[in-house]
């Protein structure tokens, strides 16, 4: 007979029955291989023997025969078959990298240490015909040695989705990365389960996992080297904590509508920075920009109140209120939000402060104001901030299409890619976002199914404009509208050397999807923008299908809350054009 034993091992059992006992007679396992062992017998009828983990690529079987001896020389033998089976991917990794990030991102404090194990180096992304591991890692311990932080020896187990739990590593950003050396992607995959075992020795890190995927493929890892932690606990990614005070007098200010309701209150985000502008309408260091997160009744000229502002006491908004800095961990993200102090110096090291205490006074006249701060950071530091110049809310929500006219997308030749985002708004709906994309003109077209199902995929369906973008239905599309300064939804959009010129929501008309049976879909719609011109297209092709529902950031990278300075503080604060990030965090994954 067969007895199929766990490629991971463990504890085996082997039952038997003695047909006509004799007393005095004794049982005895031989296996033919060393990887069993340990064989009990205890308890009659049961042999109870341990199984070695097999690490290699291959199945191994081994012949166990059993022997019942009695009448001193008698004896009558049985035999089975042990089955072991392999894992799928063996991979020695002889590389490793990683970032240290405090306790930034733990939920209940939880150290994290973001951690690529590989086959070949990590030279800021993954090289071709590589295999590469990152897991991120949470446990409770602080470091041992502040200044060489390295996690806590033991197992860490696969956590849940969206939790930092002790000795866990969350799924939302552990991933594994293989290519061909052509660069074409063997597997790119999350994980359903999975054991990573640390341990030292001296100054040498060892490192063994074993871990299913979920295509149900399982790996088994293996790291023995001397571990390297990059540093990043201060900030919300990779910044080091304000430890000074802040007199600043800012030279450019700018105000970006944030949320409202007519009647009601408005949300505005604020920014002030007292650095140069070069030509091209960036900030040069060395300088400070203070962004404050304030409500004020809803004015649809763009005004902003005047008076005395104070930060919030409550987490309900009121008029005249400041909402303090925090951060705020979404999927493995850590976001700023709120009022905050950022100090870039001369080297372009960023030092950034939560407000936590304070007050603004805002006076003058539409469109030119003096503002006054005086805050405090969340570590005691003052932060002192005036403007005296232009000042208007701009991002009001309205009509934003650039078309003059009716206009038929060029399609011809364009690529076409379908990515699920599983239940995206918690209503149990599907959730897609195709994009086809020509070398002039984009459209991308969110779609909500009743299959939450990444294999069901797109079926042949008519879809009708959303009733309500914030809980959509079943064979609906989302129409287009604007947050901040990110497309949302359904909307065409006009490209001239990769930048957006032009563009225009879809608030009405028809989409057709047709599944031709044969790898290729036919995308056909006439949609009416905000001022009532249609724009309409067709094409059929290949859609390129990727699964985003498990894990909101796919690009293999570090943490997406750790970027270069250029990137992340000096782009986005052009002068006339602030991008704030607000409380509508989905854009942060998909914007």
């Amino acid at each position: 007979m067969n007895l199929t034993v766990p490629m991971e091992g463990g504890e085996a059992v082997i039952e038997y029955r003695i047909v006509n006992p004799v007393e005095g007679g004794t049982i005895l396992a031989e296996p033919t291989e060393n990887w069993l062992g340990g064989f009990n017998y205890d308890t009659p009828g049961r042999i109870v023997f341990n199984v070695d983990e097999n690490t290699a690529d291959e199945d191994r079987s081994s012949i166990v025969t059993l022997t019942y001896t009695y009448d001193e020389n008698e004896s009558v033998t049985a035999q089975l078959n042990v089955i072991q089976a392999s894992y799928d991917y063996v991979i020695d990794c002889t590389f490793m990298s990683g970032t240290y990030y405090g306790s930034q991102y733990g939920l209940n404090g939880e150290y994290n240490y973001y951690t690529i194990l590989s086959d070949m180096e990590y030279n800021d992304g993954a090289m071709d015909g590589g295999s590469y591991y990152a897991f991120d890692l949470y446990t409770a311990s602080a470091p041992e040695n502040p200044d060489n932080p390295l996690p806590a020896a033991g197992t860490y187990v696969l956590g849940e989705q969206g939790a930092t739990a002790d000795m866990t590593f969350a799924p939302d950003h552990t991933q594994a990365l293989r290519t061909s050396v052509d660069g074409e992607v063997v597997f790119d995959v999350g994980f359903t389960e999975g054991t990573l075992i640390i341990s030292y020795d001296g100054g040498v890190m060892h490192a063994e996992a074993s871990l299913t995927d979920e295509t149900g493929m399982r790996h088994y890892l293996t790291y023995s080297g001397n571990p390297d932690y990059d540093n990043a606990s201060g900030g919300s990614g990779g910044e080091t904590v304000l430890n000074q005070d802040i007199d600043m007098e800012a030279s450019q200010g700018a105000a970006v509508y944030v949320s409202g309701e007519e009647g009601g209150l408005m949300e505005v985000q604020l920014t002030f920075t007292d650095m140069e502008v070069d030509f091209f309408g960036y900030v040069v260091p060395p300088g400070s920009i203070l962004n404050v997160d304030v409500f004020m009744h809803y004015d649809e000229s763009g005004n902003i109140a005047t008076g005395d502002y104070t930060l919030a006491g409550s987490s309900v908004p009121e008029a005249m209120s400041i909402n303090p800095g925090e951060y705020f961990n979404y999927m493995g993200v850590t976001l700023t939000m709120g009022t905050y102090i950022s100090y870039i110096d001369e080297s372009e090291n960023v030092f950034e402060g939560l407000i936590s205490d304070g007050e603004m006074k805002v006076s003058g006249e539409p469109g030119n104001y003096t503002v006054e701060c005086s805050f405090v950071t969340a570590e005691g530091y003052s932060v002192e901030c005036s403007y005296n110049g232009a000042l208007e809310v701009t991002g009001f929500p309205g009509p934003y299409s650039t078309l003059t006219d009716d206009y038929t997308l060029d399609l011809e030749g364009a690529s076409g890619s379908a990515q699920f985002w599983g239940d995206y708004y918690g209503n149990g709906t599907g959730n897609w976002i195709v994009v086809l994309e020509s070398a002039t003109d984009v459209v991308q077209l969110e779609l909500i199914t009743e299959e939450v199902d990444f294999n069901a995929g797109l079926a042949s369906a008519v879809y009708t404009p959303s009733v309500d973008p914030v809980n959509p239905a079943p064979g609906e599309y989302v129409t287009g509208y604007l947050d901040g300064d990110y497309l949302m939804g359904t909307n065409y959009m006009e490209t001239l050397e990769g930048l957006i010129v032009g563009c225009a929501p879809a608030v009405s008309g028809d989409l057709s999807i047709t599944n031709n049976g044969d790898d290729t879909y036919t995308i056909s719609f006439a949609f009416t923008d905000d001022l009532g011109h249609v724009w309409d297209g067709e094409w059929t092709g290949v859609l390129d299908f990727s699964n985003r529902s498990y894990a909101p950031e796919r690009t293999f990278c570090r943490k997406s809350g750790e970027v270069s300075v250029s990137e992340n503080y000096m782009s986005p604060y052009k002068a006339d054009n602030v991008r704030v990030i607000n409380k509508m965090l989905r854009r942060a994954e998909r914007g």
